[in-house]
């Protein structure tokens, strides 16, 4: 056996669920790690959902050729590190943009390219801008949901899903289908008091 070289046994029926991927980062650590604990919180009998079950939509927009202009003459474009930038400050602006590219408040944004997996709340100022394909748009069924969902995909495990479907050589991606299928636990005691706790982080953030 080569010397650092980790060796580990996973379920027959991880390998043969969904795209049925036998590259070594899918079954990292982390991500087994993560599968176990959601094993067992279901044999506890705790509800076992998916982000889509708790989302209207779940989608990205198709590459675009930008035409880039001057702030006077065009309307503020962000990239997927420009929306994470506090205060928000736009870079780049771009003229005749197609449909769709607008998002609306209290959706979830997050990177699909590159750096892959990072999370954002949408607020009035980024809902002023038009963003880049590269960012999924989730669209929480309510808002009762939404920092539930949020806070959730940002602990180590929904880090773990979120990025174990990373595919590419160069730059890693990850598709709408692949959050959609994120499992989450529904935890009714404690989900109201986190939704309203990071509501609230979100509203004094955007103040």
């Amino acid at each position: 056996m080569m010397e650092g070289v980790q060796i580990v046994n996973v379920p027959v029926h991880w390998v043969n669920e969904g795209e049925k991927r036998l590259d070594a980062g899918f079954y990292a650590q982390d991500v087994i790690t993560a599968r176990i604990l959601i094993d067992k919180i279901s044999s506890s009998g705790i509800s076992i959902e998916r982000v889509e079950d708790l989302a209207k939509d779940t989608f990205h927009r198709t590459r675009f050729k930008r035409k880039y202009v001057s702030k006077k003459e065009g309307l503020p474009f962000l990239t997927p590190t420009d929306v994470f930038m506090f205060p928000l400050c736009p870079r780049k602006f771009v003229k005749d943009p197609p449909d769709g590219l607008r998002v609306s408040e209290d959706w979830i944004l997050i990177t699909c390219s590159g750096t892959v997996g990072r999370t954002i709340i949408s607020n009035s100022e980024i809902a002023k801008c038009i963003l880049s394909h590269d960012i999924i748009r989730v669209i929480p069924k309510s808002k009762e949901y939404l920092g539930f969902l949020y806070a959730y995909l940002n602990t180590w495990v929904g880090q773990a899903f979120l990025t174990k479907d990373q595919y590419g050589a160069t730059v890693k991606h990850i598709e709408p289908h692949h959050v959609a299928n994120i499992p989450i636990p529904r935890i009714p005691d404690l989900e109201e008091e986190i939704n309203q706790k990071i509501l609230e982080a979100h509203k004094l953030r955007e103040e």
